[in-house]
């Protein structure tokens, strides 16, 4: 037990280092913050990328569902943030 708290300090403690460093340089963000990646745009997979993540269709789908979205037609844009969350952007629907 004790040999595990030096390790979740030092974990720790370098996460918030490389936050206050990309936070006080801006010019090093890039290299620390992946940027985000298309996964749909204007209702199209771009499959390049979700297998450069190592993503399926079907789970973004799943993911996409847990949204609310049944299919890609209603994405104006999808991306996979760098911290691992998916950011979508709906199509307006017409008449509203």
């Amino acid at each position: 037990m004790t040999e595990g708290v030096p390790l979740v300090l030092t974990i720790v403690g370098w996460e918030y280092f490389l936050e206050r460093l990309s936070f006080r340089f801006p010019s090093v963000r890039p290299i620390l913050k992946p940027p985000a990646l298309k996964l749909i745009q204007n209702g199209r997979v771009d499959k390049k990328n979700l297998r450069k993540e190592m993503l399926t269709e079907e789970e973004l789908q799943s993911q996409l569902r847990e949204l609310e979205i049944e299919h890609y037609g209603e994405v104006k844009l999808c991306t996979l943030e760098g911290d691992g969350r998916l950011s979508v952007l709906k199509n307006k629907k017409s008449g509203t």
